[in-house]
């Protein structure tokens, strides 16, 4: 997991597609994930789309009665087209709350930052690369499931959440800090 970033923007190199989607080895995707959201990204001109997901066993099933997870930003409740600053303001002030295997990022946006992020100190590329690319443009949430997140007693996030916490505050300290004064609010 401290190789995240070599092993994302290997992946990144070797692929020629416009938009890139994260897809980790114990989460899957809805059939028509593809088909929902490349549309969007084209149509609406975004650097980022996100959504809903369902949480799996450790079997890869999603119960009958799974609660429905979406991002839960006061900022894209307001609208599905958010700019990208807004967005990051309320990362800083409450951390990742997008699932990666909902994301679809534009190549091009992804490339300006140069690829995934992740600082040494890190055990994820998900929240520094989504806090960077927020400086690129606008970002949009679609109101649908677009990912399965398999929950399991074995995830590195399970298994270190304080210290996953402490680092994430201690990236967006640092990541705030480095905003030029009038991105910071």
């Amino acid at each position: 997991i401290w190789n995240l970033a070599e092993t994302y923007n290997r992946a990144l190199a070797e692929s020629e597609g416009e938009y890139v989607a994260i897809l980790e080895g114990d989460d899957t995707w809805p059939t028509n994930k593809l088909e929902v959201q490349v549309p969007r990204m084209e149509r609406e001109n975004v650097v980022m789309s996100c959504g809903r997901w369902l949480r799996m066993n450790t079997e890869g099933e999603v119960p009958k009665l799974a609660r429905l997870y979406t991002w839960m930003s006061t900022v894209l409740a307001k609208s599905e087209r958010t700019s990208g600053l807004e967005v990051m303001d309320d990362f800083l002030r409450n951390g990742n709350s997008i699932q990666p295997v909902t994301a679809m990022i534009q190549r091009e946006a992804l490339t300006a930052i140069g690829g995934f992020q992740q600082p040494d100190y890190a055990p994820y590329v998900d929240y520094p690369t989504f806090l960077e690319l927020f400086n690129e443009g606008v970002l949009l949430q679609i109101p649908r499931v677009l990912g399965y997140h398999r929950h399991h007693s074995e995830q590195v996030t399970r298994q270190r959440i304080n210290q996953i916490t402490s680092v994430a505050n201690r990236y967006a300290l640092e990541f705030y800090d480095s905003l030029p004064s009038n991105n910071r609010t």
